[in-house]
């Protein structure tokens, strides 16, 4: 039969497996060479310059990479997960098997490089490679849904109809009383710590929250000099530390977000290291501490310094 009169719906199907085709392939050697690389161990790779840096300097791309590429085991493994869906999708018998496998791996790729704000052209090329892989599923999602079918079968009942409902409760209060318990016990508590502490080490402790530049020092009416890039850090395990040139000191501290109130003990400041009791007061980026070491006042001034991301969507 000519192609001209051939059934619409067959049209259809041949035009689809050209499609089908096209994308297994391109998505198979594509991601061929991204499995390959870290099979071989040379996709992450740090420039020695790097490492000699401060942690603050080095880029988070850089870290990143750092991080993926520390041992070359766990390159290697990650180089298989999308190795062996490679190959798969380049068979016509099994492309729906590497399909399957490959999209909780990409997923986990574009997630990251967005993430970790990662290079424009590596969130294009794993958008476009997660597109294909979509495509893929969406092709063939009703196997899949059969598959989850047979996968996910709906439980024999109990004969007893006692055991049947104690069962069905249990499955229904044995998490809600797990995540409760956790919540109560752990989270909260932590949560009410953190913050009483918050307005010193931000929300979370990450991405530099804690690090405060030093603006001045008095005590006792006598202003306490240092390097220019002098800095203070606060943690959320109630340390509290001071560097100015190679002058550094690690005491710690007590804080009340709702007192305003900050008590600091053993942190060494002009030659002394005894306790400051003090209030203080936050007015955007800047801490300003007053209170109060062995009689004499102190004034501390303290600007924030490069907090990064601290909650969802934050900057």
């Amino acid at each position: 039969m000519p192609l001209s009169e051939a059934h619409p719906a067959s049209r259809n199907s041949r035009v689809l497996t050209v499609f089908i085709t096209i994308a297994r392939y391109l998505l198979g050697l594509g991601i061929l060479i991204y499995g390959i690389s870290k099979l071989t161990n040379i996709q992450f790779q740090v420039s020695a310059w790097s490492y000699a840096q401060p942690m603050s300097q080095v880029s988070g791309r850089m870290l990143a990479w750092a991080f993926l590429g520390y041992e070359p085991w766990f390159q290697f493994l990650l180089g298989v997960f999308e190795t062996i869906p490679g190959l798969l999708l380049l068979s016509r018998r099994t492309w729906r098997l590497g399909a399957l496998l490959l999209l909780p791996v990409m997923l986990n790729v574009v997630l990251m490089n967005f993430a970790l704000d990662l290079w424009h052209d590596t969130k294009v090329i794993s958008c476009l490679l997660l597109s294909m892989n979509l495509f893929l599923v969406a092709c063939d999602f009703q196997r899949y849904r059969s598959f989850l079918k047979v996968l996910l079968p709906a439980p024999r009942p109990f004969l007893n109809g006692r055991i049947q409902i104690a069962a069905t409760v249990a499955s229904v209060l044995v998490p809600v009383v797990t995540m409760g318990c956790f919540w109560f016990i752990g989270m909260m508590p932590a949560n009410r710590a953190m913050a009483q502490i918050a307005d010193l080490v931000g929300t979370r402790q990450i991405n530099g929250a804690g690090t405060w530049g030093v603006d001045r020092i008095i005590m006792g009416g006598q202003v306490i000099p240092g390097a220019p890039d002098r800095k203070m850090y606060f943690d959320i395990f109630m340390q509290c530390g001071y560097q100015s040139g190679l002058e550094k000191s690690l005491g710690s501290y007590t804080a009340s977000r709702d007192k305003h109130s900050l008590n600091i003990t053993g942190l060494t400041l002009g030659q002394d290291s005894s306790p400051i009791i003090a209030n203080y007061s936050l007015q955007g980026k800047t801490l300003t501490i007053e209170g109060q070491r062995s009689g004499h006042p102190v004034e501390i001034v303290l600007r924030r310094l490069n907090w990064g991301p601290l909650l969802p969507f934050s900057r």
